[in-house]
């Protein structure tokens, strides 16, 4: 079976969209799997007649904003604009750190909220860490 011509067909014929996830080759049947942003889809292929069911699962908006959010069958494109996102995130929270140190007025108070937050974070992880090992 030519699994390039089957990929293109569905997709012309039916306007599948996303990354094809799975091709999978059993004896009687084939099954392909297109998965993206809130969105999968899978047909099934008899061997000996042709005939195909195909399933199409398109999820809300929320459901995009999630996997988009996690880089969930989102391709290196969005995996790159993810990390980005996080350097200059890290670059400005740096940024602020140095001026806190800088500017005198209410050095202290600025220390003591990030120490807080920092606290805060750590508290916030023990409690995952304790909740993921007792398996809630």
């Amino acid at each position: 079976m030519d699994r390039l011509a089957v990929v293109e067909y569905l997709r012309t014929e039916h306007g599948l969209s996303g990354r094809m996830s799975e091709f999978l080759s059993f004896q009687d049947e084939c099954e392909v799997t297109f998965q993206g942003p809130g969105y999968a889809a899978t047909a099934r292929i008899r061997r000996d007649d042709g005939s195909y069911s195909l399933n199409v699962v398109s999820n809300d908006l929320i459901s995009i904003l999630n996997d988009l959010h996690k880089g969930r069958h989102t391709g290196a494109e969005w995996s790159l604009v993810i990390d980005i996102s996080a350097v200059i995130s890290s670059i400005v929270a740096i940024t602020g750190l140095i001026l806190v140190f800088f500017l005198k007025l209410h050095r202290k108070l600025r220390l003591s909220l990030a120490v807080a937050g920092t606290l805060l974070i750590l508290w916030m992880i023990r409690i995952a860490i304790n909740q993921a090992s007792a398996g809630l």
